[in-house]
Parts: structure tokens; C-alpha cells; sequence
């Protein structure tokens, strides 16, 4: 296939980018102003799909997992759209005169878009949205541009909503990356910061499992079973745990302790995440094989160099 990775700097972008290759698959790349040092590519500005019209011509596969604004982020609803939602735009406009219909798989983010689930509460696919943040306003705008884009037949789109990914070499600033800080507390013996009393609950994913999700919900969307869409699934593992409960784990694996020091929890912070994976189960036959001990296991082992 001739794919497209919007966000092909980003930590899950340059995941996929590197599995589709590994499949034999040809991957035009779009990525941040300057962030594609080393590889082929375009770095995003106003008008670029307009201007590489031609060249998205053949393009069977769209993976978007770009985006600027996470969910710490203080801007305002405009400027929030105008650097997440304005791109998406330009490129759906781009691909509603081209003649052929390709995939279109959207990388959401779960916890934001629903907001807390309550005590026993478990967010599916047709829990009302309810987002907390700006980032999970513009995510949940975003996901509504797809299901346009879709009713009108310009894709075959597919919105993934995914947990709390982690895994070796995250980055400590970005997004969904408490793991990762902790991690390196323990290697370091430099505190991290804990938001709150650390009781907020997740769904933590191991990245590795990505890229699989995403091939599911590719031959899925070519499949007869397709129904116009988008249709939405939750990437997780379907089970959560307590912040620190993941320190204490980090802990029993890395036999150093977690140092931290306790801030006030941000306003945009989802306090409690509980998913079901049983749509992408059924649908997809996809389910997280990774423990969260195992995964945990492969960061470490990263940090450390093994």
C-alpha cells in the first residue's frame, strides 16, 4: 500500500512508520516544522496539502497521529483548533477531490474525550462524551470532522481512541508520560512530580501493541464487513491501575525506589479510566497480549541500556 503518517516524528507516528515499512509498504511522511531530520519527508505549514496534491493521489492509507496541544496545554478553544483541527481539514479537503477512497485511521485519545468515569463505571464506544480539556474538546471536534468526511464518502475512516501509551524511549515531556518519568526517577534518584494524592486510575498500554490495532482496523475498513463509519474502538488493555500501584511496580522490577514529590493535579487530569476493549475483540479479533508488569519490564530494561 502507499501510505501516508501524518505525525511521523511523533512517538507513536515513527512506530508506525517503522512497522508499515517492515510490511513492505511505501510511507510518505508529514511531520512537525523541522522534526524530520535524517528521512524524507514534509514538515507541515499552512497549504502543504494543497501543494502535494498530486503526490497524495495514489495514497491507499492515511495514519494520523499528529497533534500539537496535549492535555497540560493552557491555549485557548481558537488556538486549539487552529493548530490540530485547522490541519486535519486541509488535508480531508485535499483528499474530497481525489478519486479514490482510502483508509482513513484517526489516533484519538481515550481518557480525554470521555472524561472520568464515575465509581464502577466502564467508558465504551457509546458512552456520551465528556471532555475536561481543551485537547479533549478539539480530539472530540476532530473525531466529528472523520464522521463528516465519511458521510460524505471521501474516506473509509476508522477512529482509535486510545489508553495511556508507554513504552522505551517516551519522551518525559510528552504527553501520556508518567511512566516514563517514573522510570527514570528510579534510574536517577531525582524526584519526579505526582500529580494529586497518585490514586488517579488508567489504562496503560504497551506500544508495541499499536501498530497491530491499527492493521486490524485497516483490513477492516476494506472488508465488506465496513459500514461508512467511522467506527470507533477503544485501544487499551481493558483493565486500570492506580498511579501508585505503577510506581510500586516499577519498583519491585527496577529494586530502586520511585522518589516523588506530590504537586496539585492538573484541572485537565482524568482521575479515573476504565475501558472496554470488547468492541475491538470482536471486530478487529484484537486484544492487548501485554501485561502491564511485562511492559514495565521492557521500559526498564530500555532505561538500562539491555
Amino acid at each position: 500500500m502507499n501510505c501516508l503518517v501524518v505525525g511521523a516524528s511523533g512517538y507513536l507516528g515513527s512506530r508506525l512508520v517503522t512497522a508499515l515499512e517492515s510490511q513492505g509498504h511505501q510511507v510518505m511522511r508529514v511531520g512537525g516544522p523541522f522534526s524530520l531530520r535524517g528521512v524524507s519527508g514534509y514538515a507541515w505549514a499552512e497549504g502543504l496539502y494543497t501543494a502535494i496534491q498530486q503526490e497524495l493521489a495514489p495514497i491507499d492509507l492515511v495514519v494520523y497521529a499528529a497533534g500539537r496541544v496535549v492535555p497540560s496545554t493552557s491555549v485557548t478553544i481558537n488556538e486549539a483548533l487552529r493548530l490540530d483541527a485547522m490541519p486535519l481539514g486541509e488535508l480531508l479537503a485535499s483528499l474530497s477531490v481525489l478519486k479514490r477512497r482510502p483508509v482513513f485511521v484517526l489516533l484519538s485519545t481515550a481518557g480525554a474525550v470521555y472524561g472520568p468515569a464515575r465509581a464502577g463505571e466502564v467508558l465504551t464506544e457509546s458512552t456520551p462524551l465528556a471532555p475536561l480539556s481543551v485537547y479533549g474538546l478539539v480530539r472530540t471536534i476532530m473525531e466529528q470532522m472523520l464522521t463528516w468526511a465519511c458521510q460524505t464518502r471521501q474516506v473509509r475512516g476508522v477512529v482509535l481512541r486510545l489508553s495511556n501509551v508507554y513504552g522505551p524511549a517516551q519522551r518525559l515531556n510528552g504527553p501520556s508520560a508518567f511512566i516514563a518519568r517514573a522510570v527514570e526517577a528510579a534510574a536517577t534518584g531525582t524526584p519526579m512530580e505526582l500529580w494529586g494524592n497518585g490514586e488517579q486510575r488508567k489504562d496503560f498500554l504497551f506500544v508495541d501493541e499499536l501498530p497491530t490495532a491499527v492493521s486490524r482496523a485497516v483490513e477492516y475498513a476494506q472488508s465488506p464487513a465496513y459500514e461508512g463509519g467511522p467506527t470507533t474502538f477503544n485501544v487499551c488493555r481493558g483493565s486500570s491501575d492506580s498511579l501508585r500501584d505503577v510506581m510500586a511496580t516499577i519498583e519491585r522490577i527496577a529494586g530502586k525506589p520511585v522518589p516523588y514529590r506530590t504537586v496539585e493535579a492538573h484541572s485537565s487530569d482524568v482521575s479515573r479510566v476504565e475501558l472496554s476493549s470488547e468492541r475491538a475483540t470482536k471486530v478487529l479479533n484484537w486484544s492487548s497480549a501485554f501485561s502491564l508488569e511485562q511492559g514495565l519490564s521492557q521500559v526498564w530494561r530500555g532505561r538500562q541500556g539491555a
